[in-house]
């Protein structure tokens, strides 16, 4: 089971906090680089997008000498595309021109942090996905938007509760997401959105149990999620059937050296390849190409927004 995006930069940023439950950011944070190989992903990532600016000055989207104008809108803690940054930035100075954001406080604050070690200089922006496509000013900016990390499917998860019950809600957020996303899209410009793979989603349930050890402290993350049929719902979703299916539930708990943190318990949308593409597709995107980044642990997607 593919662990979220994040990172950490030292252990003091996981010290045992007030409350029942540690920040989104610190509980991923300190176990994906046990999970993933950050630099073959940011290399792997400097190559595609690269390959993507090429394109688009071939296509005539991008004139030749002008930057090419970069959003991820899920930054999260920065984790792997910070160094994709970094690299870029070392390679082809003044080429890419980048726009971070996420909804996350507790993740921008990381990022931030992970963005100082690097020595980079970049702003953030604390903006949700429905607030993207509102903001006149990022309308029609951008050649390439990001989406990583299976974001999507928890559009609606962090939440009071962890979310909704009802299926047709996360449907409808996932909907409003794609419409902000291809608002602030150049005509002819791109969008990558992962997703969990195909047999995770087939799995009823999955387990995870990741133990590094950091500066001597013992941190251990242990993870559990169960695909739940959906309850009925008589709401009016995106498609006839929408409102039915299945939810994933996990449940977390982290424990630090000698202190445990009571468990969390969050939801995310079941979302099937062929639902997302036919909502992305429903909102204006056109030539839908399946293309994993080597590297990452989730399903990609690429998408094109027709020119004028």
């Amino acid at each position: 089971m593919a662990l979220d995006k994040g990172s950490f930069s030292k252990t003091g940023d996981l010290e045992p906090m007030e409350g029942s439950h540690l920040p989104i950011s610190l509980i991923w944070g300190a176990f994906l680089r046990e999970e993933y190989n950050e630099e073959e992903l940011a290399k792997s990532w400097q190559r595609a997008l690269l390959e993507r600016k090429l394109a688009l000055q071939s296509e005539g989207i991008l004139a030749q000498g002008s930057p090419i104008h970069v959003a991820d809108v899920a930054i999260g803690t920065g984790f792997g595309i910070l160094r994709t940054i970094d690299l870029l930035q070392q390679s082809h100075p003044d080429e890419f021109v980048w726009w971070c954001s996420d909804g996350s406080q507790n993740m921008i604050e990381a990022c931030r942090k992970e963005t100082q070690r690097l020595n980079l200089s970049l702003q953030f922006w604390l903006k949700t996905w429905h607030e993207l496509g509102d903001d006149h000013e990022l309308q029609n900016r951008f050649h390439f938007v990001l989406c990583r990390g299976s974001s999507i499917n928890y559009v609606l998860g962090w939440e009071e509760g962890g979310g909704p019950e009802e299926r047709s809600r996360w449907i409808e957020a996932v909907l409003t997401s794609a419409q902000s996303f291809f608002r602030i899209i150049t005509p002819g410009g791109e969008m990558y959105i992962d997703v969990t793979t195909q047999e995770q989603l087939d799995t009823e349930r999955d387990e995870c149990n990741c133990v590094v050890d950091i500066e001597g402290v013992r941190h251990q993350l242990h993870e559990v999620v169960i695909r739940k049929e959906a309850p009925p719902d008589d709401t009016p979703g995106f498609t006839p059937g929408s409102s039915t299916g299945f939810m994933r539930e996990w449940t977390t708990r982290v424990a630090i050296g000698e202190v445990s943190y009571p468990p969390s318990t969050r939801k995310s949308l079941h979302l099937p390849h062929q639902e997302l593409i036919t909502i992305l597709e429903s909102v204006g995107f056109q030539q839908v190409k399946r293309e994993s980044v080597r590297g990452e642990q989730y399903t990609g997607f690429f998408f094109k927004k027709p020119k004028k």
